[in-house]
């Protein structure tokens, strides 16, 4: 969030920052992004996906209950 906060402050400067000041504002955050560790990349569903996959596990518990019955009675 800090390197994120940094970047829009670098972007939301008045057009009177030098180039200068922008290499040197650039290579403090390319040295922030570098000590910061590397998190796992999360992986995500999308909503579709995960309801399908609910269904699916529902429907299988569905069909096994329904076996299970029959055979049992």
């Amino acid at each position: 969030m800090r390197i994120k906060g940094e970047e829009v402050k670098l972007k939301a400067k008045k057009p009177g920052v030098t180039p200068e000041k922008v290499e040197a504002y650039e290579r403090e955050l390319a040295a922030i992004k570098e000590k910061q560790p590397m998190k796992a990349p999360m992986v995500r569903f999308n909503i579709g996906t995960a309801m399908l996959l609910v269904l699916l596990f529902l429907a299988v518990y569905l069909i096994a209950m329904l076996i299970h019955r029959w055979l049992v009675t």
